[in-house]
C-alpha cells in the first residue's frame, strides 16, 4: 500500500487508503465521525410537540376493548371510562377476533397485500379472521397493534 509520501499529489487516494479514514472520530468533534456529522445534518430538527401523533377522527368512535357487560368500548370510551373497561391484554382470542371483525367492518375501503395471501380485500378479512386461519390470526395481531398504538397515543394526548 502506498504511503501518503509515495502517492503523487495530483493521483486522488485508492480506496484501501480511504478506507483507513472512514469510521474513526475526529477530535474536537465531539468523538463524531464525518457520516456521522453529515447525517445528523440532513435530519430535519424535531418541533415542540412532533412526537405525539394526531389520531384521525374516525378513529375516536371505533371500539378498542369490551366493558365488563360484554358491550363494545370506542377508544373516547376507553380513555374517559363510565363503566368498568377491559384492558387490551384482559381480552380473550374470541374477543379480540370479534373486535377485529368489528373494526374491518367499520373501515370504509379495506384492502391489503399479504405475501402469501394475495390481495385481502373487506369480505375476505372477515372470513379469515371469524374462521381464525393463519391470515385471520394474523390479521387479529395487526389489529390489535394498532388498538394498542391507538390506546398509548390517546393517553399521551393532552
Amino acid at each position: 500500500m502506498a504511503t501518503v509520501s509515495d502517492r503523487p499529489k495530483d493521483r486522488p487516494r485508492a480506496a484501501t487508503e480511504r478506507s483507513q479514514t472512514v469510521g474513526r472520530p475526529v477530535e474536537g468533534r465531539k468523538g463524531r465521525t464525518r457520516m456521522q456529522r453529515k447525517i445528523r445534518a440532513k435530519r430535519p430538527a424535531k418541533k415542540a410537540g412532533a412526537d405525539v401523533t394526531k389520531i384521525p377522527p374516525e378513529q375516536w368512535d371505533m371500539p378498542v376493548s369490551f366493558a365488563q357487560d360484554g358491550s363494545m368500548v370506542s377508544l373516547r370510551e376507553f380513555i374517559h371510562p363510565t363503566v368498568p373497561v377491559l384492558s387490551l391484554s384482559q381480552l380473550s382470542p374470541e374477543q379480540r377476533a370479534e373486535l377485529t371483525v368489528k373494526r374491518i367492518e367499520l373501515q370504509p375501503r379495506f384492502e391489503l397485500g399479504m405475501i402469501g395471501a394475495g390481495i385481502v380485500d373487506k369480505s375476505r378479512a372477515i372470513a379469515e379472521v371469524k374462521s381464525q386461519s393463519k391470515v385471520g390470526r394474523l390479521l387479529t395481531e395487526i389489529e390489535q397493534r394498532v388498538i394498542n398504538n391507538l390506546v398509548t397515543d390517546a393517553a399521551r394526548k393532552p
